[in-house]
């Protein structure tokens, strides 16, 4: 059965709420287990491992994100012939990448007890580094594999491959550190069996979204090859900007705080976590809209991709607000029930400081992350790449500015993130929209920001006063406040942020399933 555009973006949008809120109810169970099993400095090593692997991708090409863009444009043209191409040429590429990140990183496992102390985890490091690096070369064909899927629209059906194998890892983190050893290898064996399992189930399903692919070298085509090559530099880069923001602050850490480094990572991980989490459970959510504008692009319909890219900024906006205000408020009780005693009271206390500095920004942040779509619709990354890097750099510089010569600590490296991704977000994204598409900057501030920004801000008055009103001292107690907080939040949304249309629809959606409650009542 075919669904219609509204239809395959509802259902994207469940599937992708479920896959990612499976994924964070793991990730807020499995972190206290393996902190309490491992210690702090242990559970710092593998967070300072893991941090090689954000920066090994900058030696080889991302050329992930050019197949779906390149492939998803050839079918909305419905040119098969080109898409096979694309999808061909993308395999060996794809297939280097994989080999020269393998290398890279055995290389760097050899050389990892010389480029940073770790004591007696040296040797089960180097281990735990290259069954990470096998992993994300696997990672690689994945991805590739559900291009088919991503052409199609189908972001559900690949959340949901994704999460198979994040729960296969998960299972095999539990198991192994339970019944054979809570260590940094078998950490690594389990990274590496739940990327291989989201590889075959990809393979799987590629041939049968697309019944014509035929992966051959006959159609690999070099002009293809240079169109991927091109996109996928400035994706490379995009890996760069990550690293930077997301990677940089362990080896910074361990820089400044000697051999305490490894358990001030294991604190400050645990209020930046919640930044790359929100992240990942409401980015695949906004970027249904990715292949939709991508199939826009392909058919000139510039109207249509700024009334897009507005609403999608609006909604963004209004969706990651909540829970980002939420989350800063309630920062020290979530940590008291989420950790218990597996961390301190103190360090629980220092890591609740980061949370609001990592998560406010990420408002905007996040919100805006729509206008991406655009980007890569019209292949113009180059500059929001260029700009992102800038940023990525002056956050390294001002949060270590801050962290050792202000004095503010951890607290000071999350304001270099918070600072830097803001002023992308409110400064340079609006005024590269209006430059390749069009958008005003009425729209963007006025039609896309304010009112969600806005309704965020009378949240947090609100989390606030139910706060000081009653601290929670459960999870009962929690979801309670969450739900009362919540609840006027949705009425605000509601009111001053859906557009009228969009009102009606949630109005007629609400009464069709009234109704059918009442139907299945007996008379």
């Amino acid at each position: 059965m075919t669904l219609t555009t509204r239809q395959r973006a509802a259902l994207n949008a469940g599937g992708i709420i479920a896959c990612q809120g499976t994924l964070m109810v793991m990730n807020l169970l499995l972190v206290p287990f393996m902190i309490k099993r491992m210690g702090k400095d242990e559970y710092g090593t593998m967070l300072l491992v893991r941090t090689f692997i954000t920066y090994l991708p900058m030696l080889t090409l991302a050329v992930g994100p050019a197949i779906s863009r390149y492939v998803t444009h050839a079918v909305g043209r419905n040119d098969l012939d080109e898409a096979n191409r694309y999808m061909c040429t993308g395999f060996v590429a794809m297939l280097a990448t994989a080999v020269v990140f393998m290398l890279a990183g055995s290389i760097c496992a050899l050389f990892l007890p010389r480029l940073i102390a770790l004591g007696t985890a040296a040797r089960a490091s180097q281990i735990l580094l290259v069954f990470l690096a096998a992993a994300t070369a696997t990672t690689y064909f994945t991805n590739i594999f559900t291009t088919p899927l991503y052409a199609k629209e189908k972001l559900a059906e690949i959340n949901v491959i994704t999460l198979t194998g994040d729960i296969v890892r998960t299972l095999t983190i539990v198991l192994t550190f339970i019944f054979l050893a809570p260590s940094l290898i078998w950490f690594g064996v389990a990274w590496l069996v739940g990327s291989l399992v989201s590889n075959q189930i990809a393979v799987s399903v590629a041939y049968r979204g697309f019944p014509w692919l035929k992966l051959s070298l006959r159609n690999v085509d070099r002009t293809a090859l240079k169109s991927l090559v091109s996109f996928s530099a400035f994706s490379t880069i995009g890996t760069l900007v990550w690293a930077l923001y997301y990677g940089s602050a362990n080896f910074i850490i361990k820089w400044l705080y000697g051999p305490a480094g490894l358990a001030m990572i294991t604190i400050y991980s645990v209020g930046a976590c919640w930044d790359p989490w929100i992240r990942s459970a409401i980015a695949p959510l906004i970027r249904i809209i990715m292949p939709r504008m991508t199939l826009l692009s392909s058919q000139d319909r510039g109207e249509d991709m700024r009334r897009l890219i507005v609403t999608a900024i609006r909604y963004a906006t209004c969706l990651v607000a909540p829970v980002c205000v939420f989350v800063s408020v309630y920062a020290t009780p979530i940590l008291a029930l989420w950790l218990g005693k597996s961390l301190p009271k103190p360090d629980q206390a220092l890591a609740a400081r980061t949370i609001p500095i990592f998560l406010l920004p990420l408002i905007v942040a996040l919100g805006t992350s729509p206008s991406q779509a655009i980007f890569v619709a019209q292949a113009r990354i180059a500059a929001p790449t260029i700009a992102a890097l800038i940023g990525a750099i002056l956050n390294v510089v001002l949060g270590t500015s801050l962290c050792r010569f202000a004095g503010w600590g951890l607290s000071g490296l999350a304001t270099g993130t918070g600072l830097t991704l803001a002023a992308i977000a409110v400064g340079f994204i609006p005024y590269y929209l209006r430059k390749i598409a069009g958008l005003s900057f009425t729209d963007f501030y006025i039609g896309a920001l304010a009112r969600p920004i806005a309704l965020a801000a009378v949240f947090a008055g609100v989390c606030l006063a139910v706060l000081n009103w009653r601290s929670p001292h459960n999870l009962i107690e929690l979801g309670l406040s969450f739900a009362v907080c919540g609840m006027v939040y949705a009425i605000g949304a509601y009111l001053i942020v859906l557009r009228p249309h969009d009102r009606d629809s949630a109005l007629s959606t609400a009464r069709s399933i009234a109704a059918r409650i009442r139907s299945r009542q007996p008379a």
